[in-house]
């Protein structure tokens, strides 16, 4: 077809709004057309759309996010929004965990800059509930609003959209961190839109069937956009109905005489499987008119291809349809396709993966080798990168971001590996960024070789564990392998003592490594030493591990270490005693495998384990051996059968008293260490799986428990009370450790009850030396009484995946619907049996098979967290903890609350009053509900373990030794730290402890020529016009960053000099943000590249030189101190962050000079620093002068390369006056 140039979006839908033959259908789930509509009535309702969402104040600057339940409402707002001009950004639905939805909003509310959600009434409902300071409007309100034609001179064509404007903003998967948002352009979408119609040849009398959820790239630009841009018909069905029966997508295909879809690997197994297993009718399908079916996501193995092929050729279509393509958000979806036919068999030169082709127009892309930048070769492997009119510019709002996606020169770094075969194909052979991707999930590999090392298997050698993602031949998923270095040198032979060790570890390796995943590695093997080369950075290649494995390398190695295996499993005897018979028994019927062929040492996850199959044998096990309440992290930890047997026999046996069991709310989650034991209490839901990560993490050499509540089991009743609730508490951990010293923490709820468990071991004259408390605080009456009976059941469905994401607040009104009383119940109704019937014959019943949910124990688990809240509703806390140091770890608490500064010092702080010991707060990452969550359980352990560590801090009574007097600041030399240490922290001590000053000479990075290239760089900024100066001036940023001249100010802070400040680039705060905040955070006015070359690069780089410093200074002092590194670095947010400023002092004029006062000239007035540990500074002058302690002023030199630091406020404080910061610093003019 002829594509006529385009500037807008809009103009493409008025050009194709005059075509009545294009069809625009909504299909039901069923495949029947639900409704049938035009371009030309597309565009009517997206203009009565625009002018309401005008009516509620939007405005262009604004963005509008839309969560939608359907395609139709999805594509009408995205048309009003390109018409009105606003930037429109589709999100996915909601997850089913409220902590999740928490974090995600307030990540969009930054990053957006408070945008406006349009959604429906139900999720509307579920996001006030977490987000109530977003604003949303719901499609019913947009519906009624008025249309109000005043506003029509803001929407199209009277506002005409430049080219270069945003579109819309589609998020990123958020993989490896909070997800960015892709901008995409008009012109962007427009040659993203084209390329793909020159590409595959699409006409107006293509055909375009979609199933992909609007918050896709592939469902915009892919199906959407392009069948529009093509004058073709296109047609819209849920993905939930393609998923249930991925055969319906060939169906409709040829029902609806289908030209173009899109089908990822997974579904094309899927569909190949249920072919196999069930053909298609012979005449059922016509698919003669497929043009192409795109196959994007992951790479397509060629087998897989082949079937899917043979399959659709069978019916009518040709042999090129299915084309495997490459695309990401960043470059409006697909960009590269391979056009040419799928081979008949694998035995035609095919590759194992189908190639990806060659690029659309509108894109270009290069293979480069990343060591010297050179373009590879034909067939050498290399770093993909694309460029052109349709790859985004830039991620919304994330400048740091962007600049690492895009080389010097302006080609974005997709983050694969590719090469291209001699005739310009394009195929991917690796990701650069490791992670595994089984079945669609991806899972960083440093997680996992992590957990690994934590468990701290016999026979790994140190920092020695790589998990590789590997593809298996035929496979249509990825796997793993796990290959480590053993302390046996596994380079020569091997006896049978060295087999059977190497046996037992390959068997923890698999089981830590399933137990992180959830999948069971591929193989498990310790290689010789020269398999792991290092690169000159020091690392490992992961692609070349897992090659070696794949061609067979070790293979010699392999088959001894199975052989060994075999022998060690057939060794083993059968089962033997009631409880081993029930289990193999038990693994038989739920894994469908002979009992006569299993044994002690396999593992559960061997045979494909899932969550719902460990649901399921967690039901059958309590059933047949008579267990009530078995845990499932017991399975979770013994996946092996002999140690699962073992496990169970214990508990059998110490709950077999009377056939009944005896409630003990200790749960030992890590058995190990030379410590005292940490002991943690439950929150208020009363489990204590929120522990299990924590405790894996944890590495502090001490045993950990967690208590959980009473209520569970049969025979037990959950507390009437908190008292009661401490006394048992109490109880069982002076039993399980009678002499103490006691370390007792408690999230949320729980740290209430672990007040009053410290108050008791203390009243009994017991020690306690540590109390944490985690974002809970003292006075909670009025937050229990907030919560519902009816709240904690639908949580716990969606927690259990009873419904789909996003469905719980419209379960909450249509259990209200048919409940009327629950609108107004506090506490459990007395329908409660019939609410929880009717919420389950609403539910997946699939699921609800699965997990085998029996209704008793369900209700029992919801009445358990909701007595559990009843407790804190008459508790009000009294008396103090005497002598333990309590910490109050302090996280971004529940919007109604404020903001954490806020709620540390109206609610946390009042812990002071309970406190007669030492007390401390310090910030986590998170908020309150993911302070534990996998993403920050990391550094939350990190931070718990300091606080452990300075509770077991000597009490120094002693009175500190006058400080020795200084008549000059003293010079350290940095290198000497490698050559002489000892004299190295001679001079350090000096500095810190007697003069709170110092000079650091030969500090990496601050080369005399490198500061003088920054001096230069602050002179030519200084010696701009003052016009150009005051253009970048403070006065108009929020975050006071930019230039300011101190002559000006009024009072003693007045100086005689003019700055420029700036720190880590970062959105603006909000508007009722505290003063310090908007110090801390904020965008820069840096000056245009054009006007002064490389100066933003070169301060970026200084402050990556400066925090490089600072880091290595911190491990100094504490060597010095003889504490931890932990210690210091657990007051530091995980996020860097910086202030920095250029002063410039001005010459001596005799008006300058008439305002001297005792000789001495103001150039920055005495002060001292309160916010820091150690401040650095390079100077070009002298001027910087240090008080004595006798009082006198002490010039501080100017030493070429130097780097001056001080001590700031907070490390003297920290070290109780043991580092001087008595003097303070002052600059002459």
């Amino acid at each position: 077809m002829t594509i006529s140039p385009l500037s807008s979006l809009p103009t493409l839908l008025i050009q194709r709004a005059h075509n009545p033959r294009a069809e625009l259908g909504y299909l039901n789930d069923d495949g029947t057309v639900r409704k049938s509509s035009t371009y030309a009535q597309l565009l009517a309702d997206a203009r009565c759309a625009a002018l309401r969402l005008l009516s509620f104040g939007l405005k262009a600057e604004d963005v509008v996010i839309i969560c939608l339940p359907d395609h139709e409402s999805s594509i009408r707002l995205f048309w009003a929004c390109c018409l009105a001009g606003i930037p429109v950004c589709p999100i996915p639905p909601l997850h089913p965990d409220v902590t999740r939805q928490r974090l995600f909003f307030e990540h969009l509310d930054v990053l957006l800059h408070k945008p406006t959600l349009i959604t429906d009434e139900a999720t509307s409902i579920s996001v006030k509930g977490v987000a109530p300071q977003l604003r949303s409007i719901t499609l019913a309100e947009l519906d009624r609003a008025p249309i109000n034609s005043d506003k029509q001179h803001a929407i199209y064509p009277n506002r005409f959209p430049k080219s270069d404007d945003i579109a819309c903003l589609m998020l990123t998967s958020g993989s490896t961190g909070n997800c960015k948002a892709v901008a995409l352009s008009h012109s962007n979408l427009l040659s993203s839109i084209s390329g793909k119609i020159r590409h595959h040849g699409t006409t107006p009398d293509s055909r375009f069937l979609n199933w992909i959820a609007f918050d896709h790239v592939a469902c915009v630009s892919e199906i959407h956009l392009q069948a529009l841009f093509a004058d073709a018909s296109q047609y819209h069905i849920s993905a939930s109905a393609v998923i249930r029966n991925p055969r319906i997508l060939l169906t409709l295909c040829s029902q609806l005489r289908v030209s173009y879809s899109f089908s990822p690997n997974f579904l094309l197994a899927q569909i190949c499987r249920s072919v196999s297993e069930s053909p298609f009718d012979e005449g059922s399908l016509d698919l003669s008119r497929l043009v192409a079916v795109i196959s994007g996501g992951e790479s397509v193995p060629t087998n897989i291809a082949i079937s899917f092929a043979n399959i659709i050729e069978h019916f009518g279509a040709r042999r090129d349809v299915l084309r495997a393509g490459f695309g990401m958000t960043e470059t409006g979806a697909g960009c590269i396709y391979d056009v040419r036919p799928i081979p008949r068999d694998t035995s035609s030169n095919a590759g194992k993966y189908l190639s990806l082709g060659k690029c659309c127009p509108g894109v270009t892309a290069r293979v480069i080798n990343t060591s010297d930048g050179s373009l590879c070769k034909p067939m050498q492997e290399g770093q993909l990168q694309v460029s052109g009119p349709t790859v985004f510019r830039k991620y919304y709002n994330d400048i740091q971001a962007t600049n690492a996606s895009f080389t010097s020169i302006g080609w974005f770094i997709t983050g694969d590996i590719a090469i291209v075969d001699l005739d310009g194909n394009i195929s991917l052979t690796a990701r650069e960024k490791d992670c595994l991707n089984i079945n669609g999930v991806k899972y960083p590999t440093l997680d996992i070789e992590r957990d690994v090392d934590s468990a701290e298997i016999d026979g790994i050698l140190k920092a020695s564990i790589y998990v590789c993602p590997m593809r298996l031949p035929g496979a249509p998923s990825e796997t793993y392998g796990v290959f480590y270095q053993h302390q046996i040198p596994v380079d020569g032979p091997l006896n049978n003592d060295e087999l059977v060790r190497i046996v037992a570890t390959n068997r923890a390796i698999k089981a830590a490594s399933t137990i992180s995943c959830g999948q069971t590695p591929h193989v498990v093997l310790p290689l010789p030493s020269p398999f792991f080369v290092k690169t000159a950075l020091g690392k490992v290649s992961r692609s070349a591990l897992s090659g070696a494995y794949l061609k067979g390398t070790c293979s010699s190695l392999e088959q001894q270490l199975s052989v060994a295996q075999s022998r060690s499993d057939n060794t083993e005897d059968g089962p033997s005693g009631d409880i081993e018979h029930a289990v193999f028994d038990v693994v038989s019927s739920v894994f469908n495998i002979p009992s006569s062929s299993l044994h002690r040492s396999l593992n559960l996850f061997d045979f494909g384990a899932s969550s719902l199959d460990l649901m399921r044998l967690k039901q059958l096990l309590q059933e047949r051996l008579s267990v009530s309440d078995l845990p499932t992290i017991g399975l979770l930890k013994h996946p092996e059968l002999g140690p699962l047997c073992d496990y169970l026999s214990l508990l059998a046996t110490s709950r077999s008293k009377g056939m009944s069991s005896s409630y003990d709310p200790l749960v030992c989650l890590h058995s190990e260490g030379s410590q005292p034991p940490l002991f943690l209490i439950h929150p208020g839901v009363g489990e204590i799986l929120v522990f299990i990560n924590l405790a894996r993490v944890l590495n502090d050499d001490r045993p950990v428990y967690a208590l959980r509540a009473r209520g569970f089991d049969n025979d037990d009743k959950a507390f009437s009370s908190l008292d009661e609730m401490a006394e048992s508490y109490t109880a069982a951990i002076k039993a399980r450790y009678p002499q103490g010293p006691y370390y007792i923490a408690g999230y949320s709820f729980g740290g209430a009850v672990a007040f009053e468990v410290t108050k008791k071991l203390e009243s009994e004259g017991r020690t306690v030396a540590w109390l944490g408390i985690m974002n809970l605080p003292p006075h909670i009456q009025f937050r229990m009484h907030e919560l519902v009976w009816l709240e904690v059941m639908i949580n716990l469905c969606v927690f259990l995946s009873l419904f789909p994401d996003g469905e719980s607040g419209s379960m909450i009104a249509q259990v209200q619907g048919h409940f009327p009383e629950l609108r107004s119940s506090d506490s459990e109704p007395s329908c409660a049996t019939d609410v929880i019937k009717w919420v389950f014959d609403h539910s997946d019943q699939a699921r609800l098979d699965a997990l085998q949910l029996k209704l008793p124990d369900f209700e029992r688990w919801i009445r358990v967290a909701y007595d559990i809240s009843c407790t804190g509703r008459s508790y009000e806390p009294s008396g103090s903890v005497r002598g333990a140091l309590t910490t109050i770890f302090c996280a971004i608490p529940l919007h109604s609350m404020g903001t954490r500064e806020e709620f540390k010092a109206d609610r946390l702080s009042k812990w002071a009053d309970f406190c007669q010991g030492p007390y401390e707060m310090v910030d986590v990452d998170g908020e309150h509900y993911t302070m534990l969550s996998e993403t920050h359980v990391s550094s939350f352990a990190e931070k718990l373990r300091g606080a452990i560590g300075r509770s077991q801090l000597p009490k120094d009574s002693a009175i500190p030794r006058p400080k020795l007097d200084f008549d000059a600041i003293p010079i350290i030399d940095f290198s000497l730290y490698s050559s002489d240490k000892g004299k190295y922290f001679q001079q350090m001590q000096y500095a810190l402890e007697d003069v709170g000053f110092g000079i650091l000479v030969n500090a990496p990075g601050f080369e005399d020529t490198f500061q003088k290239e920054l001096f230069s760089l602050a002179d030519q900024l200084f010696n701009k016009p003052q016009e150009w100066r005051d253009a970048l001036g403070t006065s108009t940023s929020y975050s006071l960053r930019g230039y300011f001249r101190a002559d000006t100010i009024q009072g003693h802070h007045k100086a005689f000099a003019e700055a420029y400040r700036f720190g880590l680039e970062m959105p603006s705060p909000p508007a009722d943000a505290p003063f310090w905040l908007r110090l801390h955070e904020g965008p820069n006015q840096w000056p245009r590249e054009d006007d002064l070359p490389r100066f933003r690069s070169m301060m970026e780089t200084l402050f990556q030189q400066y925090r490089n410093l600072n880091i290595t200074l911190n491990e100094h002092v504490c060597q010095l101190l003889n504490i931890p590194n932990k210690v210091l670095n657990d007051f530091f947010p995980s996020k860097a962050e910086f202030n920095s400023a250029i002063w410039h002092y001005f010459p001596v004029s005799p008006e300058i000079l008439s305002e001297a006062r005792d000789g001495f000239l103001q150039g920055m007035h005495e002060h001292r620093d309160p916010s820091t540990f150690l401040t650095c500074l390079i100077q070009s002058r002298a001027g910087l002068q240090a008080k004595n302690h006798a009082g006198t002023w002490v010039d501080v030199p100017m030493v070429p390369g130097g780097v001056v630091f001080n001590i700031g406020m907070q490390l003297m404080k920290l070290t109780g006056g043991k580092f001087c910061r008595d003097n303070a610093p002052r600059e002459h003019a």
